[in-house]
């Protein structure tokens, strides 16, 4: 039926759109680190940027004093949150948005043309 082609295509297009902000997603996404600018011991890209031996010395002193290891806590807690998790939710939003209106759009192209040839 070539009524229904163009609803075909804008439902491609968008899937096409949908499965590219879902990649984007799921890039991994670098930890900033807290704004006096020393990285996060408790986050992976905090960790290798030390070497075994500082990383332990690192550890051993915030894990002396409870307030450091909680202050450390917190703040990987806030920049994870802000700086990974806020963009992969963009990304997540983008996606299921083209997908919906994609959906909604290749239905009504789809269903019309059926309606206005009976």
């Amino acid at each position: 039926m070539p009524e229904i082609r163009l609803g075909i295509l804008v439902v491609v297009i968008c899937a096409a759109f949908s499965i590219f902000f879902a990649v984007m997603s799921l890039m991994p996404k670098r930890f900033k680190g807290n704004h006096q600018g020393s990285r996060g011991l408790l986050h992976f890209s905090g960790i290798w940027g030390h070497n075994e031996a500082e990383y332990l010395e690192h550890m051993r002193v915030a894990l002396d004093d409870r307030t450091t290891i909680t202050e450390y806590m917190v703040s990987d807690i806030y920049h994870l949150s802000n700086d990974v998790l806020r963009p992969k939710f963009f990304w997540i939003r983008l996606s299921f948005y083209a997908f919906l209106s994609g959906l909604a759009a290749s239905i009504i192209l789809v269903v019309a043309p059926l309606f206005s040839s009976s």
